[in-house]
């Protein structure tokens, strides 16, 4: 079978090929990843996207999040193609969220955007292929300050709420409050001490349409272990990525012991279960 690799640029001999960052987290792009091609288990979220432009990638590849609630999951594809940079991602079902290695390993390209499908990639493309055509990229650095991942506060009955477009921003200051994340409900890199860097008194996360082995919610059961009731939201239901939209749509998909404990339950509104809290 055809796994694109006969569709790189026939040129690409001719041109210095971008070196290639695998990261778990668009999060952890780092000043010296500028103009290289970043594999990530990140969401494609629009926010992810942004994060990726303001660090100058050449191109990037995200996993689809199950594309869910309005196309969220892959919004950064159309928004990378107007800045002229290459996007990918890779569908949710050949690759655990939150996994680079596994992103790189096993993804299946799910969708791209015009400037990727340019250089060669196309639906169906192993992620190894797909990176290849990539790393041909002319793209440069962009110097831009794009908003990316936001976070704001506010009250829900009783309870003080942090509202995050990413788990990556929450501080020591949300100890005793409601964490309502865009993320999704993947432990990043597989690694226990990713699951929460802070802890709350409730958590909230996106299932990411759940996936290859339920890697979308795998945050939950962790965090049980680490005394922290938490949720995840169906991905159609919200927009990962968004905060704001878990907590004003969400709708509960799975709980751990301890939030189930606290009242919660599947097919719940987030915002009632959040309201029923005991004080």
């Amino acid at each position: 079978m055809d796994d694109g690799c006969n569709q790189v640029n026939p040129s690409a001999a001719l041109i210095d090929l971008r070196p290639v960052t695998v990261l778990d987290s668009i999060t952890e792009l780092q000043t010296a990843d500028r103009h290289k091609v970043a594999v990530t288990g990140s969401h494609g979220g629009l926010a992810s996207g942004r994060h990726a432009l303001a660090h100058g990638v050449a191109a990037v590849i995200f996993n689809d999040a199950g594309v869910g609630l309005n196309g969220a999951g892959t919004r950064s594809l159309a928004d990378l193609d107007r800045w002229g940079v290459p996007a990918a991602v890779v569908s949710h079902l050949s690759a655990r969220i939150g996994d680079g290695r596994d992103t790189m390993r096993s993804g299946v390209v799910s969708a791209c955007n015009g400037t990727a499908q340019a250089l060669g990639v196309r639906p169906g493309h192993s992620c190894l292929a797909a990176v290849a055509a990539l790393r041909t990229s002319a793209a440069h650095a962009q110097e831009t300050d794009t908003a990316g991942f936001a976070s704001a506060s506010g009250q829900v009955g009783p309870h003080h709420v942090v509202i995050l477009d990413s788990a990556s921003l929450i501080g020591p200051d949300a100890a005793g409050s409601v964490a309502v994340t865009g993320s999704h409900g993947g432990l990043p890199g597989r690694r226990a001490a990713r699951a929460l860097k802070h802890p709350a008194r409730f958590a909230a996360f996106n299932d990411a349409g759940v996936g290859k082995d339920q890697a979308g919610i795998a945050r939950l059961e962790v965090l049980d272990s680490q005394g922290v009731p938490a949720v995840t939201v169906r991905h159609d239901s919200a927009e990962i990525g968004d905060g704001s939209s878990t907590l004003r749509s969400g709708v509960v998909s799975y709980a751990n012991s301890l939030a189930i404990r606290s009242g919660a339950r599947a097919g719940a509104s987030l915002i009632e279960v959040i309201r029923r809290l005991p004080e």
